[in-house]
């Protein structure tokens, strides 16, 4: 059961990501859109990993 919930948690994540990627491109300034890109691709990926990683004591 709780792999369905990291799988529905990453999927929503992976919308959200998405979406968000609509509004990082209305900087007429390159520099600007790639480094938005960047700071959204490590704040979802960030989550992600957050989701996915394998907790837990060993």
């Amino acid at each position: 059961m709780e792999q369905i919930g990291k799988f529905i948690a990453s999927a929503a994540v992976m919308f959200l990501f998405m979406f968000s990627l609509i509004f990082c491109f209305d900087s007429p300034d390159t520099l600007t859109n790639i480094m938005l890109v960047s700071a959204n691709v490590l704040f979802w990926g960030g989550l992600l990993w957050l989701i996915n990683r394998k907790g837990g004591k060993q």
